[in-house]
């Protein structure tokens, strides 16, 4: 069995900037893409087919996106229950 790992505040607010910075990146990928098939599209007369193949795939990226900024928040959330609880030592 693993043994558990020894997370300090700092270790896992970096962690939550991580994936904020992330979800981030994400987010701009999926308004440059959503602005790419639009003009794509229109421009070379896709099939509805694949205007939807690729509406999914803007869909998967918001989806990773979505589940960036749940992480970017639980890490935020254990660094500060740690800064609770290494405040709390003597």
């Amino acid at each position: 069995m693993n043994e558990p790992e020894n997370i300090t505040v700092g270790d896992a607010a970096q962690r939550a900037r991580y994936c904020a910075k992330q979800a981030q990146d994400f987010q701009e990928s999926v308004e440059a893409f959503r602005l790419g098939n639009l003009s794509v599209t229109t421009e070379r007369g896709y099939s509805p087919s694949r205007i939807a193949e690729l509406d999914w795939t803007v869909d998967d990226m918001a989806r990773a996106r979505d589940e960036m900024i749940s992480l970017a928040n639980m890490w935020a959330n254990v660094a500060g229950a740690l800064h609770l609880v290494e405040g709390e030592k003597p």
